[in-house]
């Protein structure tokens, strides 16, 4: 099983370790109202967040979730994935990271245990749009497009 680290940066201090650890933590920051910086692990969320050279801020979800929210989830009793939402159907969510085909869900409110508002990469901190960038829908066409003569070409090689 693949282990997960994160890296907290709260108040000029960062916490690096398995979620176990800092999930905990993570909830306490949420439930006070405060927001944190947490490190991007993984790259399901390319081009629009890169593995571990870009953090982004956490904020408590205060209102309602849109089309194109960068949320951070609670799946399973300790481990949190960063995904988009992309369907809203009543109080779930269909969620998809932006370099995936598949999608995740339903998702419940009460999962949702964060909302990502910012990006910091090299230094620079940019505010998180809310909808999917041209680059992005233009990656996904273009992976279908690769998965397709993928296809093609393994037919006619049998």
């Amino acid at each position: 099983m693949q282990r997960f680290w994160y890296s907290l940066i709260m108040e000029k201090k960062t916490c690096i370790g398995s979620p176990e650890v800092l999930l905990p933590e993570m909830l306490a920051y949420l439930s006070r109202g405060e927001g944190f910086w947490l490190v991007v692990t993984g790259s399901s969320m390319s081009p629009t967040l890169l593995h571990e050279s870009d953090s982004v801020y956490i904020e408590p979800l205060t209102g309602e979730l849109i089309l194109g929210d960068i949320t951070l989830v609670l799946a399973g009793e300790c481990h949190c994935i960063l995904h988009r939402v992309i369907r809203v159907s009543k109080d779930v969510f269909i969620m998809q990271g932006d370099a995936l085909m598949n999608t995740e869900g339903p998702v419940p409110k009460h999962c949702i245990i964060g909302i990502a508002t910012l990006r910091r990469r090299r230094g620079k901190i940019r505010r998180l749009s809310r909808c999917r960038s041209f680059t992005i829908t233009f990656h996904r066409f273009l992976s279908k497009v690769k998965g397709r003569i993928r296809q093609i070409f393994r037919r006619m090689r049998v």
